[in-house]
């Protein structure tokens, strides 16, 4: 694994046709920390993930992957894994075969590859269903599969496009736990996108707010939650009491409000 896995990414541009998917993106991901893309439906969260991973070739801007500029490095030699929300299992190998694709791609030695195996089997619950065909599972084992298949490799980068989307909630909160777990065991580079905020907020050490394929806002969960930027961050991120208010400053970081909810004085850092 590399010693620096932090992403840059500078100036960043992608269009479909006439639409402008992503607008100016700037931004740096720090190395063996999970990062989660939260917005909206449409905001660019999936094509900022495909750009990183090597799917989609930007307009305009860079990508630095531990200091090296990789726009024009295919997604295999990007040291990356991806799981999909789609799955993309192989539909002719079973579950086992599945999960060491990647190993065998890269040659890890057999008995190493039977011992992740054999963890990643008993860490996703899928030990019984070993020997089986991805048809012949549910749509959450299935997910489970690619998760398992994603994480054996033990990447540079590890990018997750809505991985839990299929799981009930207790299995969710199970995996969810296990993906954390894994992330920092192994010290790896993870992004993490989500429609689900309590998610962002339980599994991220950094978050990362895209609307209308722009950046609102980046911060640590607390941040983010205690110190929305906008009106927008303040209503995506969760449940939040917006009403409009007349504010006054009365002195060094004083300031009086007066709104529906009464007049009283509140104190800002800023």
């Amino acid at each position: 694994m590399s010693e620096n896995t932090k992403i840059s990414i500078d100036n960043m541009n992608l269009h479909y046709g006439s639409f402008h998917a992503l607008k100016g993106i700037n931004m740096e991901i720090p190395e063996k920390e999970i990062t989660a893309f939260i917005g909206p439906s449409g905001c660019g969260k999936t094509s900022l993930l495909k750009l990183i991973a090597g799917f989609h070739v930007a307009d305009e801007g860079e990508i630095l992957i531990g200091g090296k500029n990789v726009n024009n490095v295919p997604p295999e030699k990007r040291n990356t894994a991806m799981c999909f929300q789609s799955y993309a299992l192989f539909p002719h190998l079973n579950v086992s075969h599945n999960i060491c694709y990647g190993l065998k791609q890269r040659k890890i030695d057999i008995e190493e590859q039977k011992q992740r195996l054999n963890l990643a089997l008993k860490q996703m619950d899928l030990e019984f269903h070993k020997l089986k065909l991805p048809n012949e599972l549910s749509g959450g084992q299935q997910q489970r599969v690619a998760l398992a298949r994603a994480m054996v490799t033990r990447p540079d980068v590890i990018l997750f496009d809505e991985p839990l989307s299929n799981l009930d909630a207790k299995l969710r909160e199970s995996v969810r736990f296990e993906i954390k777990q894994l992330s920092k065991q192994y010290n790896l580079t993870s992004i993490y996108v989500t429609h689900d905020q309590a998610e962002a907020l339980t599994m991220s050490d950094k978050i990362i707010v895209l609307n209308k394929g722009a950046i609102e806002q980046i911060g640590s969960p607390q941040d983010i939650y205690h110190h929305p930027k906008n009106r927008f961050v303040a209503d995506f991120i969760g449940i939040a009491n917006i009403t409009e208010a007349n504010v006054k400053n009365i002195g060094d970081n004083l300031y009086a409000v007066s709104s529906i909810f009464g007049d009283f004085t509140v104190f800002s850092e800023k």
